[in-house]
């Protein structure tokens, strides 16, 4: 497991990113092919992944960092305002389930500029087209997605 911390210059700010490696045994991801029905979906939408170590010491051991991590970090929040760490379990062995919202609510952005959607995630301008005037794709909301290759 890996894990860094980066500080900007507000230290309200601070991001902690944590690698840990696992089997994909899930996914909801980018791109989209169809514009949801349901006119509340830009509220609802998000992507997601489900790593689990199926029993592997490594995961195990990076599982368990992730729920002591949240110690410290919750002292930087009032009481309450910090979601304790939920993990999850498939077939039995720990899993993370992760995910991030595709927008966010207007009134949650302190005037944040709005960001494209890359190609690779709305080649057919689907999610560009449900941001409207009460959610907004910011910063916050972004993902990257790294694919490894071997050199040749």
């Amino acid at each position: 497991m890996y894990v860094s911390q980066r500080y900007m210059e507000e230290p309200e700010n601070e991001e902690a990113m944590v690698r840990i490696q696992g089997a994909l045994a899930c996914k909801d991801l980018p791109p989209f092919m169809v514009l949801p029905r349901n006119p509340n979906a830009p509220k609802h939408i998000k992507q997601s992944i489900t790593l689990a170590g199926f029993g592997v010491v490594q995961f195990n051991q990076g599982y368990k960092w992730i729920q002591v991590l949240g110690i410290p970090l919750a002292r930087n929040y009032v009481k309450g305002a910090l979601l304790p760490f939920q993990g999850n379990k498939m077939f039995d062995q720990p899993a993370l389930n992760i995910g991030n919202r595709y927008f966010t609510s207007r009134d949650r952005v302190d005037n944040q500029p709005t960001v494209q959607f890359g190609p690779s995630i709305d080649p057919q301008g689907i999610p560009a087209c449900m941001s409207g005037s009460n959610f907004m794709h910011v910063e916050d909301n972004v993902v990257e997605f790294f694919q490894f290759s071997e050199r040749t």
